[in-house]
């Protein structure tokens, strides 16, 4: 052992471990930890948060293992989308009027472009919600209390079309 370990031990040898562990108050704001691709990656294929490390994080984290019922949620919500496309694209065939001023334009210009822009327009938001399923959003509403209130909100919007595209057809 060398002299400074001797000194570091025999200086520390009678501290408690509270004592040596640093306080959230000594903790410095910046962060030594880089977020790149690759730790999204590697999250995925291992992933190891499942909650927050600290008592400070516990009000805003991001995990690498969800529920599993976000996945349910988030199927449901590309379906309900895959479904509003349809029914969007169906009725405006029929002469039906598609009220979002975007999304008339890219139905004008190709069905195939409408779709695709939908359904990754949803798929992002969904990723995005997920990822800040733990932070308040708005001062008061977490992440995933948005995704289920989109969840009922495109459950709702798809009945009204569907009730709509049932007037069309009958």
């Amino acid at each position: 052992m060398s002299q400074a370990d001797e000194l570091f031990t025999s200086a520390t040898a009678g501290a408690d471990a509270e004592q040596l562990a640093p306080s959230a108050a000594d903790r410095t704001r910046t962060e030594r930890r880089t977020f790149t691709w690759k730790t999204i990656v590697y999250g995925i294929i291992r992933p190891r948060r499942r909650s927050a490390r600290r008592a400070e994080d516990h009000e805003s984290f991001i995990v690498d293992i969800y529920k599993p019922w976000f996945m349910w949620v988030a199927v449901a919500l590309l379906t309900l989308s895959a479904l509003d496309a349809f029914l969007s694209l169906t009725m405006a065939q029929g002469g039906g009027i598609e009220r979002n001023f975007l999304l008339a334009q890219l139905i004008d210009l190709s069905p195939h472009l409408f779709v695709a822009m939908k359904l990754l327009g949803t798929g992002l938001g969904i990723i995005l919600l997920t990822l800040l399923a733990n932070y308040q959003v708005f001062g008061f509403l977490r992440g995933r209390s948005l995704l289920y209130l989109f969840l009922i909100a495109y459950a709702g919007l798809d009945l009204v079309k569907l009730f709509h595209f049932l007037e069309l057809t009958a």
